[in-house]
């Protein structure tokens, strides 16, 4: 709508112009949103690439906010997204979380790259027996028998866990030794309500907090000890060969600053 007392200005004049909010490029792709702020933005599609079509599907998973918090942690962040693109540390870091569940125990498939995304699933165990199963997460819209892992570059993550429940987290750096990793875990979609199980889906999706926030500050006791060392590491290193998805970081994160 036209101010009405935009007849009053001069709206054709420079400084009239300059006074302006800047425009800038919001797209939506399923229920992730995007901001551009540079001033010759490339369509979505064209950044995410084959990517694209992956966060539409695991929008129809996503239903409600269940938990936002910012955590700031000691460590730069690229030590965090090279932690998050590897599997190796799960049996000793993770013991009785990710690995305990039944989960990086067998080798990861699917892995899939384009433009610097990258994604991988982690089979779960085949004999890892589930104490209790809820037969009320049957009707969820998103199945699959792993945890699955997205990286889009260069710092969005998101991890669903059999399409059981799904995690989103953005890595966002304050400095070289500091990082705020915004927390954000989302209920689940279901083809029938579990209006009925009401109570029992509040003490499940508590329980997936609790579970993810403690694989979280798994992670981040190590990552911030790994901080307080690198001025003390080599200028070379030896990547593994589990570390595929860091090594297509690095590759392009060096190609596009180079």
């Amino acid at each position: 709508n036209k101010n009405p007392l935009q007849s009053k200005f001069d709206i054709e004049s420079e400084q009239f112009k300059r006074a302006c909010v800047k425009s800038i490029q919001l797209e939506k792709v399923g229920k992730f949103f995007f901001i551009n702020l540079s001033n010759n933005p490339i369509p979505i599609k064209n950044y995410l690439g084959n990517f694209y079509s992956k966060l539409l599907e695991i929008s129809i998973a996503i239903s409600d906010k269940h938990f936002f918090e910012d955590d700031k942690q000691n460590a730069n962040w690229k030590v965090i997204i090279e932690n998050v693109l590897e599997a190796y540390h799960c049996p000793s870091i993770h013991q009785t979380t990710l690995f305990g569940m039944g989960y990086c125990v067998l080798p990861e498939t699917n892995q899939q790259y384009d433009l610097g995304h990258s994604m991988a699933d982690y089979p779960k165990n085949k004999d890892f027996k589930e104490e209790r199963k809820l037969n009320y997460l049957e009707s969820r819209v998103y199945k699959h028998n792993s945890f699955r892992h997205y990286f889009i570059f260069p710092n969005l993550v998101i991890s669903s866990t059999e399409g059981k429940s799904i995690y989103v987290g953005n890595i966002l750096p304050v400095n070289p030794q500091s990082t705020v990793l915004r927390k954000r875990f989302f209920d689940i979609q279901f083809t029938e309500s579990p209006l009925e199980k009401k109570a029992i889906h509040k003490a499940y999706l508590e329980m997936v907090k609790t579970s993810i926030n403690t694989i979280l500050n798994e992670d981040k006791e190590l990552l911030e000890q790994v901080q307080k060392n690198i001025s003390y590491m080599q200028d070379s290193y030896i990547l593994g060969n589990q570390e595929e998805r860091l090594i297509n970081f690095h590759s392009h994160y060096l190609k596009l600053i180079n």
